[in-house]
């Protein structure tokens, strides 16, 4: 067996969310096949710090409260430099693409999009394409390879389908008691433009008209938390709704353990990390029907899809739901079928090594001599080198208040 390649993902942040659980999930795995693997986070804050400590993961952070922008990519670099990849990517984000513009000329340099979001994501993907620093794209679903393909149709830059790939139940399907209340579960960011989490209060009063016994908890934090909890009351004795922090993504299992249903009223999404996890441990699943990576993992035999301007649609489908019990129970077997198949860890990361496919990077690595600006920048006169030493000064005495 020939040396494993080894892989370097820089992001942009370590928040709690889809981004971050990916690597870790994908990290762990490579690191337990002995994948040499790295991640080069531009900002500090590591929300599941202990989750990659526990999986050997190697992390490195930098603190952008102290940092200029120039200062960030010039560690990240040395840091690349020091870790010697054959490949590297781009997570996500732009910043997360700035590296590759200064990586040797053997180094693979890939970009991976996982949100189908026209607004904010796929229009830095053509400018460092169209910069020649970028050699493969990957998506998480047919609908974002689709478009980003149609965007770089004239690079020749290929554009590869990776799909998520999530920890799986391991116990057989549990017995349900069909006289208890349903259970619900919504787990993820508490905000509206993408997530509409401004519908819940409406599905809420259309299952306490329904007079169906449920029992509803919404795990998670954000910015519209308070109003919901303001706005979801007035249930009847048999009709709960429960807040929970944000869980840690090792007590997620138990989260997700004895739920019945996962709901998701988003208005755009990749592949739901949230919606994977949920799937295969046998929620059933009522969510957007978007034309995006829901459609690749939900169809009729395992979840219900509901047309996203029809606000009625989700509460409807969880009374269904409550009053057919035998198709509740098929339906949550063949979604946690599903996820065993097709999106475990496992197969996300075989499909991650067949990208990597034993590229050799043969370079020797030199510190840029000039960082320029970020593509697409206004004010590009701010990083001129002359102006540096001012705008670090500010930073420093701005980061020490």
């Amino acid at each position: 067996m020939g040396m494993m390649p080894r892989l370097a993902i820089v992001t942009g942040n370590l928040v709690r969310g889809g981004t971050t659980t990916f690597l870790l999930n994908l990290g762990g795995e490579l690191v337990r096949r002995g994948v040499p693997f790295l991640v080069v986070s531009l900002e500090k804050e590591n929300h599941l710090a202990n989750d990659f400590i526990e999986r050997a993961i190697p992390v490195i952070t930098l603190d952008e409260s102290k940092l200029l922008f120039e200062d960030q990519i010039k560690i990240a670099l040395r840091h690349l430099a020091k870790f010697e990849p054959d490949v590297v990517v781009g997570a996500h984000h732009a910043i997360s693409c700035e590296p590759l513009r200064y990586l040797p000329s053997s180094v693979k340099r890939v970009v991976m999009l996982q949100t189908d979001d026209d607004a904010h994501i796929y229009d830095f993907i053509s400018d460092y394409v169209a910069a020649g620093v970028v050699d493969t794209i990957v998506g998480v679903s047919e609908t974002i390879c689709r478009k980003i393909a149609q965007r770089t149709s004239t690079s020749g830059v290929p554009v590869v389908e990776i799909t998520h790939g999530v920890p799986v139940a391991s116990w057989p399907y549990p017995p349900r008691d069909d006289s208890r209340p349903l259970r619900i579960l919504y787990h993820g960011r508490l905000d509206q433009p993408q997530k509409r989490v401004r519908l819940f209060p409406i599905i809420f009063q259309h299952l306490v008209q329904s007079g169906i016994p449920f029992e509803w908890t919404i795990a998670g934090e954000g910015p519209e938390r308070e109003y919901l909890q303001m706005s979801m009351r007035g249930g009847r004795e048999n009709q709960l709704i429960r807040f929970v922090d944000a869980v840690i993504y090792r007590d997620v299992p138990g989260l997700l353990k004895g739920q019945d249903i996962t709901l998701l009223a988003s208005a755009y999404e990749g592949l739901p990390l949230s919606l994977l996890e949920a799937m295969g441990h046998y929620l059933v699943p009522v969510v957007s029907n978007l034309p995006s990576g829901i459609g690749q993992v939900v169809d009729r035999s395992n979840g219900i899809l509901v047309t996203p301007e029809n606000t009625e649609g989700y509460a409807e489908g969880i009374i269904q739901l409550h009053y057919d019990r035998v198709r509740l129970a098929s339906m949550s077997q063949r979604a946690h079928q599903c996820i065993r198949e097709k999106f475990s860890i496992e197969k996300m990361t075989d499909r991650w090594m067949d990208l990597l496919d034993n590229h050799r990077a043969i370079s020797v690595w030199t510190e840029p001599k000039r960082l320029h600006p970020p593509l697409r920048q206004r004010g590009a006169w701010r990083f001129h080198p002359i102006i540096r030493p001012v705008r670090r000064w500010i930073k420093q005495r701005l980061s020490k208040r």
